[in-house]
């Protein structure tokens, strides 16, 4: 592929593969099983002009091929809005046409993991979605590094990354031990507590490999991917373990492979001041909910509708849930859909709602159970983010105002 006989874009992506892999001392190339593509993610010029060469080329993607988010949703066409929105339409929905025509599923999710197809432990993929990335590291097992535009889809292309980081064994060691005290059963079990020990762990890490003890052996994987994205968004945290959750830390010797490694304590007091750190502001009127970064998974659809209790959402105030095909259709089937739209609650697939354009009628006064939403949104969009837990988010919506769950004094 290098010498150009299978044509220049093949030999393109190689000869960015192979500088890749000689500026990481890399010494070898190595098979992947799939590829996760971000090129979907912004229509930006240089992303048009290189999904256009691709296609026009005739190339095909070499393994399976998963994109990212897009800039348009199907079922909701006015979801933007802002100068030029149309044109923003448009060129969103040409990248995506692009990527079918190479040869890419469009699966259109952050939250890949959450496919049928996830790939098995200990296989070798591409990602460039850094809560995607973390969680196949983490809690599926699967070995990739955080692959960059364009390198991500050289990968697709060819079957082949650098030999390098966290493929390798060495550099998926734990050096850093982040152990959870005991914490009151509400705090434990609710999903908040986990976006805010990653939170914690994101600010803190810096590059080395935490391994976390002291957390809920009844954990769920919604609750590490929440570490996952949270840690990912105050920092860059690629893999982590978790003592008895996750597959490559199935005890403490285990985790740390021998090493004394330096400790850490999170306590309830830290996770307090995460909450407060991603809380603009505590009390009174809101104006929108966003749940769904990464996008929402069953289980946060079923606990929705269980929270709503056939109640509707207040009429001044603005609900987004985002969530993959794959779970809208499931969620679909099941009724929750329907449930969900009676309520007021608008169902986003495809895209994600913090970055511009602008969503509509998500401005003003945000709460969301989000910590990489809280993280990011208040520097896209005009707005202000509390985060909260779901059954906080629910009731809030209903009542049009801030409401706190007084199980949760602890964290805030």
């Amino acid at each position: 592929m290098c010498d150009g006989k299978r044509g220049p874009v093949l030999e393109f992506a190689m000869g960015l593969l192979v500088a890749a892999g000689e500026l990481q001392g890399a010494q070898r190339l190595q098979k992947i099983d799939a590829a996760y593509v971000n090129t979907t993610f912004s229509s930006a010029p240089s992303h048009l002009d290189f999904m256009e060469w691709l296609a026009g080329e005739g190339v095909q993607v070499a393994v399976p091929t998963h994109t990212n988010i897009g800039g348009w949703d199907a079922r909701n066409p006015d979801l933007r809005v802002g100068p030029n929105i149309a044109q923003a339409n448009t060129e969103a929905r040409r990248l995506i046409e692009l990527h079918r025509d190479v040869g890419c599923h469009l699966s259109m999710t952050c939250a890949t993991y959450q496919l049928p197809s996830t790939p098995k432990f200990g296989s070798h993929v591409a990602c460039s979605e850094s809560n995607a990335v973390s969680y196949f590291n983490s809690v599926a097992g699967v070995r990739t590094a955080k692959y960059g535009d364009y390198l991500d889809m050289a990968a697709g292309l060819t079957g082949l990354v650098p030999a390098k980081g966290r493929h390798l064994d060495a550099p998926r060691a734990e050096t850093l031990i982040f152990d959870i005290p005991h914490l009151p059963k509400p705090i434990r079990r609710d999903d908040l507590t986990y976006q805010l020990i990653g939170y914690v762990i994101g600010r803190r890490a810096g590059k080395d490999v935490p391994v976390i003890t002291g957390l809920n052996p009844d954990a769920t994987p919604r609750n590490l991917r929440s570490i996952c994205a949270a840690a990912n968004a105050s920092g860059v945290v690629a893999l982590y373990h978790a003592v008895g959750l996750t597959p490559e830390a199935p005890d403490i010797q285990t985790a740390t492979r021998g090493k004394d490694c330096p400790r850490e304590v999170i306590t309830a007091q830290d996770l307090a001041k995460a909450r407060e750190d991603l809380s603009e502001f505590a009390g009174g009127k809101i104006d929108a909910i966003a749940i769904g970064t990464p996008h929402a998974s069953l289980d946060e659809m079923e606990e929705t509708v269980n929270w709503l209790q056939d109640r509707c959402i207040a009429p001044d105030v603005t609900f987004y849930i985002q969530a993959n095909r794959f779970v809208f259709e499931v969620a679909r089937e099941k009724g929750w859909i329907a449930t969900l739209e009676h309520a007021g609650i608008t169902i986003v697939t495809d895209t994600c709602l913090y970055w511009r354009p602008a969503t509509r009628g998500l401005k003003g006064r945000i709460l969301t159970t989000s910590g990489k939403f809280a993280y990011y949104a208040p520097a896209e969009l005009d707005a202000s983010c509390r985060i909260a837990t779901l059954r906080e988010c629910v009731e809030s919506a209903v009542r049009g105002e801030v409401w706190r769950d007084p199980d949760l004094e602890g964290l805030g």
